[in-house]
Protein backbone atom coordinates (compact mmCIF):
# COMPACT_ATOMS: atom_id res chain seq x y z
CA UNK A 1 0.00 0.00 0.00
CA UNK A 2 2.48 2.50 -1.47
CA UNK A 3 0.11 4.82 -2.19
CA UNK A 4 -2.58 7.57 -1.46
CA UNK A 5 -6.05 7.56 -0.40
CA UNK A 6 -8.95 9.84 -0.55
CA UNK A 7 -9.34 10.93 2.98
CA UNK A 8 -12.88 12.40 3.16
CA UNK A 9 -13.17 13.17 7.02
CA UNK A 10 -12.38 16.85 6.47
CA UNK A 11 -12.84 17.64 2.66
CA UNK A 12 -11.35 14.83 0.69
CA UNK A 13 -7.61 15.34 0.06
CA UNK A 14 -4.82 12.48 -0.28
CA UNK A 15 -2.84 10.79 2.54
CA UNK A 16 -0.94 8.05 2.79
CA UNK A 17 -2.58 4.82 2.29
CA UNK A 18 -0.94 3.66 5.53
CA UNK A 19 -1.32 6.76 7.50
CA UNK A 20 -5.34 6.86 6.89
CA UNK A 21 -5.25 2.84 7.79
CA UNK A 22 -3.52 3.49 10.95
CA UNK A 23 -6.04 5.98 11.85
CA UNK A 24 -8.95 3.71 11.10
CA UNK A 25 -7.59 1.02 13.29
CA UNK A 26 -7.22 3.88 16.10
CA UNK A 27 -10.82 4.73 15.38
CA UNK A 28 -12.39 0.98 16.21
CA UNK A 29 -9.55 0.25 18.63
CA UNK A 30 -11.89 -0.23 21.34
CA UNK A 31 -14.40 -2.48 19.71
CA UNK A 32 -11.11 -4.39 18.58
CA UNK A 33 -9.85 -5.06 21.98
CA UNK A 34 -13.29 -5.26 23.31
CA UNK A 35 -13.42 -8.70 21.13
CA UNK A 36 -9.86 -9.45 21.81
CA UNK A 37 -9.51 -9.13 17.74
CA UNK A 38 -6.67 -5.98 18.41
CA UNK A 39 -3.68 -8.51 18.22
CA UNK A 40 -4.97 -10.36 14.71
CA UNK A 41 -5.37 -7.19 13.02
CA UNK A 42 -2.36 -5.56 14.07
CA UNK A 43 -0.51 -8.97 13.01
CA UNK A 44 -2.20 -9.15 9.69
CA UNK A 45 -1.59 -5.24 8.96
CA UNK A 46 2.19 -6.48 9.71
CA UNK A 47 2.28 -9.20 7.78
CA UNK A 48 1.22 -6.94 4.83
CA UNK A 49 3.88 -4.28 5.64
CA UNK A 50 6.35 -7.40 5.37
CA UNK A 51 5.32 -9.14 1.89
CA UNK A 52 2.86 -6.60 0.64
CA UNK A 53 -0.55 -6.27 -0.78
CA UNK A 54 -2.46 -9.59 -2.87
CA UNK A 55 -2.03 -7.22 -6.06
CA UNK A 56 2.19 -6.99 -4.83
CA UNK A 57 2.31 -10.67 -4.35
CA UNK A 58 1.03 -11.12 -7.94
CA UNK A 59 2.86 -8.38 -9.80
CA UNK A 60 6.08 -9.71 -7.95
CA UNK A 61 4.78 -12.93 -9.50
CA UNK A 62 4.64 -11.72 -12.90
CA UNK A 63 8.12 -10.10 -13.11
CA UNK A 64 9.64 -13.26 -11.07
CA UNK A 65 7.93 -16.01 -13.82
CA UNK A 66 7.24 -13.91 -16.61
CA UNK A 67 3.46 -15.60 -17.06
CA UNK A 68 0.52 -15.80 -15.94
CA UNK A 69 0.89 -19.21 -14.86
CA UNK A 70 3.04 -18.46 -12.62
CA UNK A 71 0.92 -15.87 -10.56
CA UNK A 72 -2.01 -18.67 -10.85
CA UNK A 73 0.78 -20.75 -8.93
CA UNK A 74 1.70 -18.03 -6.12
CA UNK A 75 -1.84 -17.33 -5.53
CA UNK A 76 -2.55 -21.00 -5.04
CA UNK A 77 0.62 -21.48 -2.61
CA UNK A 78 -0.46 -18.33 -0.61
CA UNK A 79 -3.76 -19.45 -0.53
CA UNK A 80 -3.90 -22.65 -0.58
CA UNK A 81 -4.81 -24.20 3.24
CA UNK A 82 -1.81 -25.84 5.24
Amino acid sequence: MAGELLDVRDGARLVPAWDLLADLVSSVAGPLEATGDRELVDAGLERIRRRGTGADLQRRAFAETGSFEGVVDGVCETTAPT
